[in-house]
C-alpha cells in the first residue's frame, strides 16, 4: 500500500493523471501545444494549434495553427485554421428563453439533477453550434452567442458582443457588434476565399510566406496559377 501511495504521489505520475482528467474524451495532435491549466472535454485539437493557460473547451474542434489565449471559455464550436483568439473570449455561453414566464433553467432544463424533471414537452434549445471560419481574429473579452457564424478572414473587436452572423472579411465592433468596415473590396474578398490558402500544405505556405504582406500580389499570382 505504501508503494502505491509513493507512485501516486510521484510528480510525473500526477502530471499524466491530471491530463486524463483535463483532456477528457479529447484527441490532441502530437504537434499541438496545450499549456498548463487548460481543460478539454470532447475536443479535437489539430496540428500546430495552441491552447493557452486556463482555457476551458467543451466540444470544440480547433483547426491547425489556430491559437486560443489565456482564460477563454469556448463550447460547441468549430474553429477553422489560422485563427487568432484573444484572452477571456467567451463563445457559446448558452441560451435562456425570453418568452417563458421565467428565464431560469429550473423550468426547462433536465441538465441539473438538483432540479425536478422538466416537462418533456418543453422544447427549448439551450446550446447551438458556433462556426468560426479560417483566419478569423477575435479580440480580447469578446463574446459570441450561440448559433453564430463567423466568416473567413473576419475580425471581431475586443469587448464586442456578437449577436448575428459576421460575413467574411468583415470587421465588427460594439455591443451588439455591428460591421465597421470590410478588410478588402468585394473582388479581393472573393479571390481570397476562392484561393483557400489555409488548406495548402506547410511546404506551399513556407514557399509563399513572403507574398502574404502584399494582398494584390498574392491575389494576382493565385489567379495566374489557376490558368
Amino acid at each position: 500500500m505504501g508503494i502505491i501511495k509513493k507512485i501516486i504521489a510521484n510528480p510525473v505520475v500526477r502530471y499524466y493523471r491530471d491530463l486524463l482528467v483535463t483532456w477528457k474524451s479529447s484527441s490532441v495532435h502530437p504537434n499541438a501545444t496545450i499549456l498548463p491549466g487548460a481543460v478539454l472535454r470532447s475536443c479535437h485539437i489539430s496540428e500546430w494549434a495552441t491552447v493557452g493557460h486556463d482555457v476551458n473547451l467543451v466540444n470544440v474542434n480547433v483547426g491547425r495553427y489556430s491559437y486560443i489565449s489565456i482564460g477563454s471559455r469556448l463550447a460547441n464550436c468549430a474553429i477553422g485554421p489560422f485563427c487568432s483568439i484573444g484572452g477571456n473570449v467567451v463563445v457559446a455561453p448558452g441560451r435562456h428563453p425570453l418568452n417563458f414566464v421565467s428565464s431560469h433553467p429550473f423550468f426547462y432544463s433536465n441538465e441539473h439533477p438538483q432540479y425536478p424533471p422538466a416537462n418533456s414537452s418543453v422544447e427549448f434549445l439551450q446550446n447551438e453550434t458556433v462556426m468560426i471560419g479560417a483566419d478569423v481574429w477575435i479580440g480580447l473579452n469578446a463574446v459570441i452567442l450561440d448559433g453564430m457564424s463567423i466568416g473567413d478572414g473576419a475580425v471581431v473587436a475586443a469587448n464586442a458582443v456578437v449577436t448575428r452572423d459576421v460575413p467574411p472579411y468583415a470587421v465588427v465592433a460594439g455591443v451588439p457588434a455591428r460591421i465597421v468596415r470590410y478588410r478588402f473590396d468585394e473582388e479581393t474578398r472573393v479571390a481570397l476565399q476562392r484561393s483557400r490558402w489555409w488548406d495548402k500544405d506547410d511546404q506551399w505556405l513556407a514557399a509563399n510566406k513572403n507574398k502574404f504582406t502584399d494582398v494584390q500580389r498574392f491575389v494576382n499570382e493565385m489567379h495566374e496559377g489557376e490558368k
